[in-house]
């Protein structure tokens, strides 16, 4: 009797600790599967003319939260000013979900001397070498807000950090343009690329071996200045050969000069027989059209860019040249003509491994790229 009592108890002992799902108490419990680790993000930012821009950029190329504000008029110091509060604006974006930041790129116009961080922008009155990064870096540690970390994220007094941010890196424009398209645009995934920045001035970024080349005190890729000419203009001196054959503002002085009057041209009806009033718009939709004036001053404007083309192809060997740019993006459909000039004087085998291509990112471009740096840097 008592036996069958103790098996009782047994039996009902056991039944209690399967609804309580401790079948067996003495069984080492599973281990816990951690979460899956989440990427960092990187705050990126970008100092255009008018406009700055910054935007979180995640593993992907992907921006998840951007926005711009109007940049100050005045000075550096206002500019990193502003800079530093859009920054801490688009760090408390929702869209981040609690991701940490972990790098912060900024894009400057301009060049960046490698051995300081200082900027000088060319044109602009007193942006020379300008410690622009260290303005920015004080302007987010007198904040106080940590932006590497969650804005959710609590910290005990022993875990508060030093600074109030993640590093920042300082890039020129053009370096991180060439940096977004090799990582998620035309030239991806080439280590050996060239972007060619086609506007009022003419610029490149030129990504060698995966790295991007600075050159002394940050000047590499001012290609601008590559001399095309027999002959030496005293326009040259301050501009360069390139952009003032071949950039945005040549192509107006180019209809201009060619400018014969009392002949059927569209851009003469265009501008009421006025070549004052051309605009390179005007120029493009003439050629477009078929307007003969137009399209020979085309064609003369991408047989220049063809040889600065030809003659980086033969100097560094790249996979891929990109064009871009407000007025290098506008020559896509005399891309052609362009391209024969460029195999014409290209160093035979290197123009045939190499694709010259339009830009594929827009306006996004160097805010990404900015971001792809900044990591880059932040894993060296």
């Amino acid at each position: 009797m008592v036996g069958k009592c103790i098996i009782a108890a047994a039996h009902a002992v056991v039944k209690t600790l399967k609804a309580c799902n401790l079948e067996n108490p003495l069984k080492k419990p599973e281990p816990r599967t951690a979460p899956p680790s989440v990427p960092p993000l990187r705050l990126a930012v970008e100092l255009r003319e008018t406009r700055i821009v910054a935007a979180l950029v995640d593993e992907r190329a992907r921006r998840i939260a951007a926005g711009e504000i109007e940049a100050p008029p005045s000075s550096a110091r206002a500019a990193a000013g502003a800079a530093a509060r859009l920054m801490i604006e688009i760090a408390g974006a929702p869209e981040r979900r609690g991701r940490t930041i972990d790098a912060i790129g900024v894009a400057v116009p301009g060049w960046v001397d490698p051995a300081d961080g200082r900027l000088t922008v060319p044109g602009r009155t007193g942006w020379l070498r300008i410690a622009l990064g260290e303005m920015i870096e004080r302007e987010l540690t007198v904040s106080g807000i940590d932006l590497g970390s969650p804005p959710d994220r609590k910290h005990h007094r022993a875990e508060r950090r030093n600074s109030a941010h993640p590093s920042i890196s300082m890039h020129a424009r053009a370096a991180a343009l060439v940096a977004a398209e090799a990582w998620a645009g035309a030239a991806r995934p080439s280590r050996n690329a060239v972007y060619m920045d086609i506007s009022d001035r003419i610029e490149a970024g030129l990504l060698v071996d995966g790295r991007v080349l600075g050159g002394a005190a940050g000047r590499a890729g001012a290609v601008g200045w590559l001399g095309l000419s027999e002959q030496y203009r005293e326009e040259f001196a301050a501009r360069g050969c390139l952009t003032f054959e071949a950039g945005r503002s040549a192509l107006v002085r180019r209809v201009i000069e060619s400018w014969t009057g009392g002949t059927a041209s569209l851009l003469e009806r265009l501008s009421a027989a006025d070549a004052s009033q051309i605009s390179p718009l005007m120029v493009l939709r003439a050629a477009k059209a078929g307007d003969a004036l137009a399209e020979r001053v085309l064609k003369d404007i991408c047989n220049w860019i063809g040889r600065g083309v030809a003659d980086l192809i033969s100097t560094l060997a790249p996979d891929v040249v990109v064009l871009g740019g407000d007025f290098g993006g506008a020559l896509k459909p005399f891309y052609g003509e362009l391209r024969r000039e460029v195999r014409r004087w290209a160093h035979p085998a290197a123009v045939r491994q190499c694709r010259v291509v339009p830009a594929a990112l827009g306006a996004d471009a160097a805010v990404i790229g900015a971001a792809r740096l900044a990591a880059q840097k932040e894993e060296r």
